[in-house]
């Protein structure tokens, strides 16, 4: 059991959003004492309260999701969590960040999408990649 969970797969809490370790450093920044009773450092100059504005067709929606740690983090949440929704704005600590930055901190064209997710194999099944001609024609 302990092995498979080490093969790059997270567990992810609070509604499937953070994993745990994530968790753990939120925790401590919102306390102010870590594990060892010391205040933390490094997460308390990194995380910062985060609201997003989203949009789809004919639709705005304001989400609040905690401490972040920046624009990959910002925009892996709206993929997972909000499919087929675009991120347009966000407030990162007592600063808005909008799509055009957050974008350029990607290093993203505008409206490129970021790279799909690696699909995972079941058990008992090869996974076998397409090469060379196939794969440039779209055949399988």
């Amino acid at each position: 059991m302990t092995a498979e969970r080490l093969i790059g797969r997270l567990r992810l809490v609070r509604a499937h959003t953070i994993c745990v370790s994530c968790y753990n450093r939120e925790r401590e920044v919102v306390r102010g004492v870590n594990a060892k009773g010391a205040t933390p450092k490094k997460w308390a100059l990194v995380l910062k309260v985060t609201t997003l504005l989203v949009s789809k067709v004919n639709a705005l929606k304001v989400i609040s999701i905690g401490l972040t740690t920046g624009a990959k983090e910002m925009v892996g949440y709206v993929e997972r969590c909000w499919p087929g929704w675009t991120l347009c704005l966000a407030e990162y600590g007592d600063r808005l960040v909008d799509e055009a930055e957050i974008n350029a901190l990607l290093g993203k064209a505008p409206g490129e999408k970021s790279k799909p997710a690696r699909q995972r194999v079941p058990k008992g099944k090869v996974a076998v990649p397409v090469h060379g001609f196939a794969a440039r024609f779209g055949l399988q």
